[in-house]
């Protein structure tokens, strides 16, 4: 399989929301049950098929995990660099991790210096203690027009729209050469 496009997408939220289990789920389709600190940066790559105006395409998704601690924050700036895409995670049970998604949008757009696609993601949703409601998280997507993913990585559930999504509007961005506000983060 010839690899026809490669995006660099960055994955941020606060500490302990499900990043790198999200990212594992999906990349080699396992959970792991005891956590374990990112320190500093993390990738992960896959490659996958979208459809893009009717073609298969295949793409490359190279996955940059971000500690979450704000003790890494310095170390972070780094590696926002030619970033595409932002994946953006909260954990639907703890809700100062949904209060702080302005703070990581800011520090991605102070960064990457330019507005990139954008999926938000609610993560934990098999656990019954919510404190972010399935309605305050669509209305922050739409404040950002931008989708949302309530997910579970510990089930699966929904992490392969996660990636497809974010993966579908990198590579329509790039084909259209035009920034919209579907396409945005602010």
């Amino acid at each position: 399989m010839s690899i026809a496009y490669v995006y660099k997408v960055c994955v941020i939220g606060n500490a302990s929301v499900g990043k790198t289990s999200t990212i594992i789920r999906w990349a080699k389709g396992w959970f792991r049950q005891d956590y374990l600190l990112t320190v500093g940066v993390q990738h992960y790559a896959k490659i996958f098929d979208i459809d893009h105006q009717g073609e298969s395409v295949s793409i490359k998704l190279i996955l940059w995990d971000f500690a979450g601690q704000d003790m890494f924050k310095e170390v972070r700036a780094k590696f926002y660099d030619g970033a595409k895409g932002l994946v953006l995670m909260c954990d639907i049970t703890r809700k100062e991790t949904f209060h702080a998604l302005p703070k990581w949008l800011q520090e991605a757009s102070e960064n990457i210096g330019q507005e990139v696609p954008l999926v938000l993601v609610s993560n934990k949703a098999d656990l019954p203690d919510k404190e972010v409601s399935v309605t305050e998280i669509k209305r922050y997507a739409k404040s950002l027009d931008a989708p949302c993913v309530i997910s579970s990585a510990k089930t699966g559930s929904n992490v392969q729209d996660v990636f497809r999504l974010i993966g579908k509007r990198v590579h329509e961005r790039r084909m259209n050469h035009t920034t919209s506000r579907h396409d945005t983060f602010r």
